[in-house]
């Protein structure tokens, strides 16, 4: 489940935009107004389901701690997954193949210049 806070708290979350495609949180306009992103179970477990799967998922013990942008569990977790999957497709003889096929399908020259498809979606960057 991912939520689309425009959908679930419409005027009470902010306008969807390219930072935050579902709608960002609210603060209330006025203190306990209550016309701001409401704290709520559902938006709460939302985020922390993804981040507790990327810990099970990694298979680490988290240390208990607070995370900080230099010590993280879920950065950790982060890191074991991706080099779990690099690591099966180097094992399973893959990996030129995958990496051929990325670059095939994300990256082209453009006018010159190297674009990079970072959505998958046909849009190049440059």
């Amino acid at each position: 489940m991912a939520l689309n806070l425009v959908v679930r708290y419409g005027l009470q979350a902010e306008e969807s935009s390219p930072q935050y495609p579902q709608g960002a949180g609210k603060n209330d306009a006025v203190p306990g107004d209550q016309t701001g992103t409401p704290f709520d179970k559902d938006l709460f477990n939302d985020i922390l389901g993804f981040l507790q799967g990327l810990i099970v998922d990694a298979g680490i013990t988290i240390s208990g701690n607070p995370d900080t942008a230099d010590n993280s569990d879920y950065k950790d977790a982060l890191e074991a997954i991706i080099t779990s999957k690099i690591n099966d497709a180097i094992t399973n003889g893959d990996f030129d193949t995958r990496i051929n096929n990325i670059i095939s399908q994300r990256l082209q020259v453009v006018g010159g210049l190297l674009k990079y498809d970072a959505n998958n979606n046909g849009d190049l960057d440059t």
